[in-house]
């Protein structure tokens, strides 16, 4: 007698009206004890094998679990004396390719293809294979970009993307781009909420007024310094505000904002003192 043997009978027997969690390592006998319940069910409670649903991960684990489902009805009711229980084996054995053994993706593609009008589908769908689902992702996205790119009213919304280097397609392995964005969220529609779709009315203007500023509070604060031998002084009046001027001066707004974007050599100078500095601005 094994130390879990009270707990496998609960399971194969004595607790076939309850809800059970399981939990066990591999190699356990975890599929032996299901098997075991499954075929109490039918055999002592009458349950008919149509009616239970036992779902598995793969489909090699399924195919497992009915084929030894299927030999342990045709052993009892080989085995048994009882009528009774030979005619409730017979009639699983019968139900056996009709029973709902099988991974939660083929459950649930049963149920749609038994009631689609129930649930809002037409009558004949089928689960796309991985292959076959990536062509079908594919092809959708094929259809987006000719839709997206043959509405005039979405030349901005193209343009600013374009600004923003926010690249649609990948140039190269390891891209990041919205191709990519778009399988992630195909992946995940299902958690999506009502935002997908909505109309979020036109693009917003860029706007430069917090930069134009900042660049003139810092044009102020240089003039505060009386100690220009102070080196964030020369850093700040030699190396960035003139190309902050030149960002400042732009009047076109697209080529601003690309501009701004591409700026990436501002970086920190160190070395600078309180001491030039009117309220003790350290330079750090």
């Amino acid at each position: 007698m094994t130390l879990d043997a009270d707990a496998r009978e609960i399971i194969t027997r004595r607790g076939l009206g309850r809800t059970l969690f399981v939990e066990a390592g591999a190699g356990t006998g975890k599929t032996t004890q299901l098997v075991g319940r499954i075929a109490n069910l039918v055999i002592d409670e009458g349950v008919p094998l149509a009616g239970i649903a036992a779902i598995t991960f793969t489909e090699a684990a399924a195919a497992e679990l009915a084929a030894r489902i299927r030999v342990t009805f045709e052993r009892r009711a080989a085995d048994s004396p009882d009528g009774k229980v030979q005619a409730r084996c017979r009639a699983a054995i019968a139900d056996a390719d009709r029973a709902a053994i099988s991974t939660l993706h083929s459950f649930a593609s049963r149920i749609l293809g038994e009631h689609p009008l129930a649930a809002g589908l037409p009558p004949r769908i089928g689960i796309l294979d991985e292959i076959s689902s990536q062509l079908a992702h594919e092809e959708r996205w094929d259809r987006f970009l000719e839709e997206l790119y043959d509405d005039p009213d979405h030349e901005g919304l193209l343009i600013r993307a374009a600004l923003a280097d926010i690249a649609l397609e990948p140039r190269y392995r390891g891209h990041v781009t919205m191709k990519g964005v778009a399988v992630r969220l195909a992946q995940s529609w299902d958690r999506l909420d009502g935002a997908v779709g909505r109309d979020h009315g036109p693009l917003a203007p860029l706007h430069f007024g917090p930069f134009d500023r900042a660049a003139a509070a810092a044009e102020a604060r240089l003039g505060e310094c009386s100690d220009h031998a102070d080196r964030f002084y020369g850093h700040l009046g030699g190396t960035v505000l003139p190309k902050v001027r030149t960002l400042v001066a732009i009047t076109d707004p697209g080529r601003k904002f690309r501009a701004l974007r591409r700026q990436r050599d501002w970086g920190p100078e160190r070395g600078g003192t309180d001491k030039g500095w009117p309220d003790g601005i350290a330079a750090a």
